[in-house]
């Protein structure tokens, strides 16, 4: 198994890369900025995304949905409450920003419960309410 964590974007937001060595699929969790250095390490640990999993809806964890999903393909998933917050810059809290996020809208939503299969390896979806729906 692979999985990298390392802070992305001006609020320096935990992304992680997760892959199953056997098939070289993977996921990239959180790309909250930084798109060129997230894909940089994607191509250096030689995998192909399969999705791009937002864990919630706020700016410092999804804007760099759309460089991602331009460069790889990869749907988008994110939590059934959280997915309005993808495309509204007043959802996702980036009128804080130094600029507004509207990004990609989710490719498909998530709940409770859910196991999401990258190569052999498989993610189970916690809902934990709170910070967000």
């Amino acid at each position: 198994m692979i999985l990298e964590g390392f802070p992305v974007g001006y609020l320096e937001a935990n992304c992680y890369i997760i892959g199953c060595e056997e098939t070289g699929e993977g996921v990239v969790v959180d790309p909250g900025g930084d798109g060129p250095a997230i894909l940089r390490l994607v191509r250096e640990r030689g995998l192909k995304v399969k999705y791009i999993i937002d864990t919630h809806g706020h700016v410092d964890h999804i804007s760099a949905n759309g460089q991602v999903k331009e460069a790889t393909g990869a749907p988008i998933l994110i939590h059934e409450l959280d997915a309005p917050m993808l495309t509204g810059a007043s959802r996702n809290l980036s009128f804080f920003a130094p600029r507004p996020v509207r990004g990609p809208a989710a490719d498909r939503t998530l709940r409770n419960g859910e196991v999401v299969q990258v190569g052999n390896l498989k993610l189970e979806v916690i809902h934990t309410p709170g910070h967000t729906p």
